[in-house]
């Protein structure tokens, strides 16, 4: 079966030869001639485009396939490299690329080495990676691959990108920091977000399609790299970054095969491996390294009585984020279609909520690790009152934990809060 990348091939093919007139007595090209060129072009297969976006791939090393073309950010602007480096490095992209080439059955495609991350600091700026991802939506590139992210960050003109990618047809992967906390664009809904399994309970190469609908981490994986390490004589260390370019090999697998977005989603929920020992507080727990019992950010409750809607909850919260604060929010009650940026939502029973609330809350302070929480509710939830430092109400009161917003709008609400924790 040919698939759209193959009749996409096609049609370039057949633009390209069209009949011309040569001129000095050579003949037009042939509609036969033509045809047999889209025919060549479909025994031949297509080849994909697969990118790593890092800080670039060491020089000289055999994984690579024989088409490569490499790129750097500077400046603003994506830049070919002419020259090879002159500096050697064992560069975080190439160790990330050794166990993608692992894993993958055939070197027969078109690697974009894109570096926007220094190769000595491993830093890099955020708007290198927009620049990067439009250059890759314009190269129709068909895998992406991003052991990359920052935390407490959604860019929007690279959602809009992403989401433009995603559109078109092309697979994106990108690891969860080594904190386990939320990672862009590992939790964007248009990105396999990947974590690994730090507790131990996947085998060598397993994997399980969590699709996590809180953190939008999608796939744990234990990827085996030991022989890598032997190979190399390096020490790589247990990362999500590395978990990442195994899934993406394992896509590329699937894509070779004539697979897209929604056969792969299959493939992977088919070859899950499943254990209800990944699906609990304990699990969830152990695999954030740096755990932190006391929440020390302010927690802000809306009171069920309020007549500040759920509206307002998200426009708090939108407020917050404009001033520069990393707001996140928690929702237990009703569940509603519409995703939003940073809040976390419960949809079970309040009976189901009173048992968890104290480590739910925990568990959002420590992935988010935000500068203010704020929880809305409709179930009443009382077992919380311990846990908030002030609760929004809409009458009057003399308590110092709650703050009267009766007939004040979103902005001014959010400065009586700033003014409550100065």
């Amino acid at each position: 079966m040919i698939t759209s990348l193959y009749f996409k091939e096609m049609l370039v093919a057949e633009k390209v030869v069209t009949p011309l007139p040569l001129g000095n007595g050579v003949t037009h090209f042939s509609r036969n001639y033509t045809k047999m060129i889209i025919i060549k072009i479909q025994m031949g297969g297509y080849m994909y485009k697969v990118a790593f976006i890092d800080d670039g791939i060491m020089e000289g090393i055999q994984e690579v396939p024989e088409q490569i073309k490499k790129y750097r950010i500077k400046d603003g602007k994506i830049q070919e490299k002419k020259e090879k480096s002159s500096t050697f490095c064992l560069s975080h992209g190439t160790m990330c690329f050794w166990v993608f080439s692992k894993y993958v059955n055939d070197k027969e495609f078109i690697l974009y080495d894109i570096q926007i991350l220094d190769e000595l600091t491993s830093s890099g700026d955020m708007g290198d990676l927009t620049i990067a991802l439009q250059f890759c939506l314009d190269e129709d590139v068909d895998l992406i691959n991003m052991s990359l992210g920052k935390t407490n960050f959604i860019n929007n003109e690279s959602e809009d990108i992403l989401k433009r990618l995603y559109d078109k047809g092309t697979i994106m992967v990108a690891a969860q920091n080594n904190s386990n906390q939320i990672t862009y664009p590992a939790c964007s809904s248009y990105v396999y977000g990947v974590t690994r399994d730090y507790v131990g309970i996947l085998k060598k190469d397993q994997f399980c399609y969590i699709g996590d609908k809180q953190t939008k981490i999608d796939i744990i994986s234990h990827c085996e790299i030991a022989d890598i390490e032997s190979k190399y004589g390096i020490t790589m260390g247990k990362q999500n970054s590395f978990s990442t370019p195994y899934i993406s090999a394992l896509i590329y697998n699937e894509l070779k095969k004539g697979g897209n977005q929604e056969s792969i989603l299959g493939y992977l929920k088919k070859n899950s491996v499943y254990s209800d020992r990944l699906d609990t507080w304990e699990y969830k727990i152990k695999s954030i390294p740096d755990w932190q019992e006391n929440i020390t950010t302010p927690v802000v409750e809306i009171d069920t009585k309020t007549k500040i809607s759920q509206k307002y909850f998200e426009e708090l919260i939108n407020i917050f984020r404009r001033k520069e604060f990393h707001a996140v929010g928690i929702w237990f009650g009703e569940e509603r279609k519409e995703e939003y940026p940073y809040i976390f939502r419960y949809f079970v029973n309040k009976q189901e909520i009173e048992s968890d609330i104290e480590i739910i809350i925990k568990w959002v302070f420590n992935i988010a690790r935000p500068d203010i929480i704020f929880i809305g509710q409709d179930h009443n939830i009382t077992s919380i009152d311990n846990i908030v430092d002030i609760v929004l109400i809409d009458g009057e009161t003399s308590n110092d934990k709650m703050l009267s917003v009766s007939g004040k709008s979103s902005k001014q609400i959010s400065e009586m809060i700033i003014s409550y924790f100065e």
